[in-house]
């Protein structure tokens, strides 16, 4: 007799113990993400909601993942894509994980103009381009620059302009900060620098070594890479423009301080979701 088909809760309890067997956070989520991600479920409602037929192909690219996941190759990474500000982002080692911090950053910029302004938008820093996708959606009459100096990362942004039809919208660009951008001037200019202790990088947690380094060592302090933003960018705000730059624990006061420093009358301070300090704004009152 031929054998019984594997079910798809079976499927799914199996790599949860094999995920708990290496002690991986979250193993029943990473099992049932994996599942719906070769399925082609958006939701985890939908993945239960009716009978799934599991076949073999399916299930040996199932446990084929799942020992990937258990390597310690981050979530994110083995599936693909990621969850951001209510879309998904195409993900892989050639960038940063968005996280949900960052759409904090997103939710602050959304609220801050009328969504039918044209704006004009840079994104430095930008990664996998997903603060650059999420508000050319947000703001479909708007501009946007993205930027990074990684052309890995550059790739990857392309990849989800592309995938989000925003190719008219978005311009990608692969340049140190503002090199590529004189003449430029912008109403928005979003920041998530690395702004990582060049010391602490050895300390992460295993999953963070997967990504690229890049985009996590800020230097010594881990504001090299800030302090040149609040040095060089307001000859690219337009009057009256805002730049929002996430930070790391225990910096926004510092930049804050640095930013009234070199001459920014307005800056302040704004929690994340979770009430830490996380980012810094600034405007150009000119």
């Amino acid at each position: 007799m031929p054998a019984t088909a594997i079910t798809l809760l079976e499927l799914i309890k199996k790599g949860e113990s094999l995920l708990d067997e290496q002690e991986c956070e979250g193993s029943l989520a990473g099992s049932e993400q994996i599942a719906m991600h070769l399925l082609g479920i958006a939701s985890r409602v939908d993945l239960y909601s009716e009978p799934k037929t599991i076949t073999d192909e399916i299930e040996g690219a199932f446990f084929s993942l799942i020992e990937k996941r258990a390597e310690g190759y981050p979530l994110q990474y083995v599936v693909g894509e990621v969850a951001f500000s209510d879309m998904i982002v195409q993900v892989d080692e050639r960038a940063l994980i968005p996280r949900p911090e960052t759409e904090g950053l997103v939710d602050m910029c959304s609220k801050w103009y009328p969504h039918d302004e044209a704006l004009a938008i840079l994104d430095l820093c930008t990664g996998s381009g997903c603060i650059a996708v999420s508000l050319a959606t947000i703001f479909p009459s708007a501009t946007v620059t993205a930027v990074d100096v990684s052309p890995d990362a550059v790739m990857c942004t392309r990849d989800n302009v592309r995938a989000h039809g925003l190719e008219e919208r978005v311009n990608v660009i692969w340049c140190d900060l503002f090199a590529g951008l004189e003449g430029n001037q912008f109403d928005l200019i979003t920041v998530n620098p690395p702004y990582i202790p060049t010391g602490e990088l050895a300390s992460l947690q295993e999953e963070i070594h997967y990504e690229p380094r890049i985009a996590l060592n800020g230097g010594v302090d881990g504001l090299d890479i800030v302090r040149r933003i609040v040095e060089e960018v307001k000859q690219y705000m337009k009057p009256g423009g805002r730049v929002i730059c996430e930070l790391g624990d225990e910096q926004a006061d510092m930049v804050l301080n640095y930013v009234g420093e070199k001459g920014y009358s307005y800056g302040e301070i704004h929690c994340d979701f979770a009430g830490k300090k996380r980012f810094v704004s600034w405007r150009n009152e000119e």
